[in-house]
């Protein structure tokens, strides 16, 4: 059976007593919604611990690696502008908001891609080093419907720096296909990170989800993911990292652009979306201080049955302790112990196993 716990925080430290009454161990997934930023996180039971990130030492000061810049709930279409001309599309649409998300009132007429475009400047000024996330859905009611979302990050020119897309461009079909392409059309090394429909032809079908764009010195990294239904977990994704070794696509970030469009005159896709985009600034490693993990509001997730740890749904493997473990609750009574103490709130879901 699947049991949930909270963690507590009492004078002892933020902990949670655990007995599984199975027969083996079992593999939790560990929750973490982060109320104050840290370098690291520790899961301790008795002498086992899984560490992400560095503790800092006396001397040492934490920096906010990732400063969030924008964050923008989609609860009005004030602060957006209407785009004039766009590469592949026709931006001849209106843009509305529900208070909830933006969506095309009206996609007018055109050949190809056409529909609502808006854009807006990133606050703060030009960005070298980035991180962009929308979430966004597209879902279609019926085979024949035909509709792409799509979020650009637009240089001072108002070129394409990167793209990312979710679109259903199959005459009869249902198949939603992901993409992301980095440099504006006929750029020198115009590069293609992502061109498919995850893992099965249906795997984005029926797409709520988040989409995904960093830059950090020449290296760029695209993330596609749908969320479990009924949530905002990451399910079934994809990651790219590519290295711009020519360093063709080093302009500095602008201004942020979305767009919903609809082909030709095919029905389009009935629930067509931007509900929350986020943009952060992202600080190149200072000498000697060391970077926050995880800032507030953001989740992080343990997942030993998958051997995988994510903050906000994004794979932190990368910064994992080496000689830590992921944590296991042994048979019998355990008590878990989450650090720092003050991160946040906490749950541990486990299933009790029989052999």
């Amino acid at each position: 059976a699947q049991q949930s716990i909270d963690f507590n925080l009492d004078g002892r430290g933020l902990t949670a007593n655990v007995t599984n009454k199975g027969t083996v161990e079992s593999h939790p997934i560990i929750e973490v919604e982060v109320e104050k930023p840290s370098t690291f996180l520790d899961v301790w039971n008795g002498e086992d611990y899984f560490r992400i990130g560095y503790p800092l030492k006396a001397n040492q000061v934490p920096v906010e690696r990732n400063q969030r810049v924008m964050w923008d709930e989609m609860t009005t279409t004030i602060g957006w502008s209407k785009v004039s001309e766009m590469e592949d599309g026709q931006p001849v649409g209106e843009m509305k908001s529900d208070n909830y998300q933006l969506y095309c009132s009206d996609y007018g007429t055109g050949k190809a891609w056409h529909g609502a475009a808006v854009k807006k400047n990133i606050p703060g000024g030009l960005k070298q080093d980035f991180i962009m996330q929308a979430y966004v859905t597209c879902k279609s009611t019926a085979r024949n419907q035909m509709g792409r979302v799509e979020i650009a990050i637009l240089d001072e020119n108002s070129n394409v720096l990167s793209k990312i897309a979710m679109n259903d461009v199959f005459w009869q079909a249902e198949q939603n296909v992901g993409t992301m392409v980095i440099g504006y059309d006929g750029k020198p090394g115009r590069t293609t990170l992502i061109h498919e429909s995850g893992d099965y032809p249906t795997t984005w079908n029926q797409y709520f989800g988040r989409l995904w764009i960093a830059r950090t010195g020449n290296v760029w990294e695209a993330y596609i993911s749908k969320f479990l239904s009924d949530s905002e977990r990451d399910d079934s994704e994809r990651f790219v990292r590519w290295i711009d070794e020519e360093k063709y696509h080093m302009a500095k970030a602008a201004q942020i652009q979305i767009s919903i469009m609809q082909w030709q005159d095919v029905p389009p896709v009935e629930k067509l979306t931007v509900s929350d985009l986020k943009f952060w600034k992202v600080n190149m490693n200072t000498q000697g201080n060391l970077p926050y993990i995880a800032d507030k509001g953001d989740k992080i997730v343990v997942d030993t049955e998958r051997r995988a740890v994510t903050i906000e749904g994004k794979s932190a493997s990368n910064i994992k302790d080496l000689f830590s473990s992921f944590p296991i609750i042994q048979r019998g009574k355990n008590k878990l112990e989450i650090m720092p103490s003050n991160i946040g709130k906490a749950k541990v879901t486990y299933r009790e196993r029989y052999r």
